[in-house]
């Protein structure tokens, strides 16, 4: 056993012994938790380069800094990024990652890679439910703030997370540890890397997860109580807590020689609990299955090109969801209009005594062919090319015993049918982007870049990026960026049908942002380190359902992040960050659900060789 770790998941304070680290640390590895290894970030450019000239406002957290704060999920972790907030979905209470006030329900406006494939799921456009990760297999995150979409396509939005998992170099040899926290929440993990004699690496992460959930998150009325009040019936489950829990399992695998690398991850999510309810009205029995995998398949330089490195990419992701949700309970009297929806304006009432029942399920496949190309040897320019092309397909399941083409009450599976909530449907798109990173003078650097994205059932979207990077001094770095990028329509809002509450429009256009960012980085001395950046963007073709999906949203927003380490002695760090930030609507109203000003400090104190006392505090 190389490493254990106990903590209490909620307590502020953390007491971590770490056995893999028995001898005092070095001073380089010191700096290295400080500032991140002044480290190497290849997620901005798609090159490796030092994150202080990097053309994005950037941040990296390594796995020793996530041991370090005792986080057990990715969503723990990313609290601390400045301008980046953690808050949970409505549906089965996922997490949203809101960037700079951009903020919504479904959380489709970041872009989450896992070793640089994306997440992204097709119809909802987000990560699908329980996308929080694990991160025992977690060998550093990287996180740009800002626009992608000249690099990565569609919903490199308000940022991208790039998660990049353990080589079998980091886990050198066998790891297993386990877990315990509130909620009879229990984790244990087992990982294995090695390389044998012929040069083969191998890497494996395996993660079990339970949790009964939070009783206490007590719900003290839902949507039910109101039709109770109007139809004097008692049919709520309110007052009642969230159904919170979860069994989940985790499995990493990395297998590399010579030249080529095969990746692959798979996460099976048992027993989901429906949070507050799908419909907002508690549902004790409801619950989710997940099954997906990632298969991503790479080669490097297959033709050996003189002055060109090149590499060839090939994934395949698979999405399995399916639920079974009693949206009203047993005993519920809604209003059901003549189509055998609710509809509180025209609806007869109708007693349902075995609840409002809908069970959809969705099946969805991605595969992306990439090639890339990186000049080298050019003479004050860093030439990056890329094409691909990604075809995706979604088959639904749906039964349910309410709506057209059923009779009310009745359980009626309506799979192939004209009266499922979506039809099969699928998604061709061919992309080309082009950068070049230009040494204009000894101090500085310009980054330009274009993006083409053909869409088969929207159409195509052009995204430019600039970014001047000036080395002010020695110590200081001064970045002028700006940035556009898209969000692609999902399915659902293209494609959805019988559905009171949300319909598709085969007409939506992608929704786009255009950012302006100053940002400036500063390292006195070996001791300190600090950052500013102040950003403003403008968001135009929000898409908004009324109920039918319709380009009719506008958004402005206009921020100042500030971050700093401090290291006053050999054993002792002080970090944090400040972020304010104003996001208003076309009618000037604030954005909600989003925190206006944020703060996070942290302070790491070495007690002795393999000890670490951690406090970290959110505002």
């Amino acid at each position: 056993m190389k490493s254990f770790v106990l903590t209490r998941a909620v307590a502020p304070l953390l007491l971590l012994f770490n056995m893999q680290h028995a001898n005092a640390l070095s001073e380089e590895e010191e700096l290295g938790l400080s500032y991140g290894d002044e480290a190497f970030i290849s997620i901005a450019t798609g090159r490796s380069k030092p994150i202080t000239k990097a053309p994005a406002v950037a941040t990296i957290i390594t796995a020793e800094q996530i041991q370090a704060s005792g986080a057990r999920t990715i969503d723990e972790v990313l609290e601390t990024v400045p301008g980046l907030h953690v808050s949970n979905s409505s549906t089965r209470l996922t997490p949203i990652y809101s960037i700079r006030g951009i903020h919504t329900d479904r959380n489709p406006h970041v872009l989450m890679l896992l070793n640089g494939v994306a997440l992204t799921q097709l119809y909802f456009g987000d990560r699908g439910f329980a996308s929080s990760l694990p991160v025992n297999a977690i060998s550093r995150i990287e996180i740009i703030r800002g626009p992608g979409s000249a690099i990565y396509g569609a919903d490199a939005f308000a940022g991208v997370i790039n998660v990049i998992t353990k080589s079998a170099e980091e886990y050198d040899g066998t790891e297993v540890g386990f877990r315990v926290a509130d909620f009879n929440t229990r984790d244990a993990w087992f990982s294995y890397g090695t390389e044998y004699d012929n040069g083969m690496q191998v890497a494996f992460s395996f993660q079990l997860s339970t949790t009964d959930g939070d009783d206490d998150r007590v719900i003290e009325s839902d949507a039910q109580t109101v039709f109770d009040t109007v139809f004097s019936t008692s049919a709520s489950n309110a007052p009642g807590p969230m159904d919170t829990q979860q069994e989940r399992i985790d499995l990493n695998l990395e297998i590399e020689k010579d030249n080529w690398n095969l990746k692959y991850w798979s996460r099976h999510v048992n027993d989901l609990g429906g949070g507050p309810g799908i419909a907002l009205a508690l549902d004790p029995d409801g619950f989710g299955e997940i099954d997906d995998y990632l298969i991503d398949f790479s080669i490097n330089n297959p033709l050996n090109f003189k002055t060109w490195d090149t590499e060839i990419n090939l994934s395949f992701y698979d999405v399995n969801g399916k639920s079974e949700s009693t949206l009203f309970p047993a005993g519920t009297v809604l209003p059901i209009d003549t189509s055998g929806n609710i509809n509180p304006f025209t609806g007869v009432p109708t007693a349902f005594p075995n609840g409002l029942i809908g069970n959809p399920d969705v099946f969805e496949e991605r595969t992306t062919l990439e090639i890339v190309a990186l000049s080298k040897n050019l003479e004050s320019h860093d030439v990056r090319v890329s094409a691909g092309v990604t075809h995706a397909s979604l088959e639904p399941k749906e039964e349910k015993n309410f709506g057209p083409g059923v009779t009310v009450g009745t359980l009626t599976d309506v799979t192939g049918t004209d009266f499922i909530f979506i039809k099969p449907e699928s998604r061709d798109v061919f992309y080309i982007s082009l950068q070049d990173e230009i040494d204009l003078a000894a101090d500085w650097e310009l980054t330009a870049g274009v993006r083409y994205d053909d869409y088969s059932d929207f159409g195509d979207t052009v995204n430019p990026r600039l970014a001047l990077v000036w080395e002010t001094r020695n110590n200081l770095t001064t970045k002028f960026l700006y940035g556009r990028a898209f969000r692609a329509p999902s399915f659902a809002e293209l494609f959805a049908i019988n559905n009171p509450v949300i319909l598709g429009n085969e007409d939506l256009d992608p929704e786009i942002i255009n950012t302006f960012e100053i940002a400036l980085d500063y390292s006195p001395g070996l001791t300190h380190h600090a950052g500013i950046s102040v950003y403003s963007y403008d968001i135009e073709d929000l898409i908004q359902f009324t109920p039918v999906a319709q380009n009719t949203g506008k958004q402005t927003g206009q921020g100042i992040e500030f971050e700093w380490v401090w290291k006053p002695g050999d054993h002792l760090s002080l970090s944090g960050n400040i972020s304010l930030a104003r996001a208003e609507d076309e009618n000037k109203n604030d954005v909600p659900n989003f925190p206006e000003q944020q703060l996070y400090l942290r302070a790491d104190l070495l007690l002795s060789p393999g000890w670490e006392l951690v406090q970290e505090l959110h505002f």
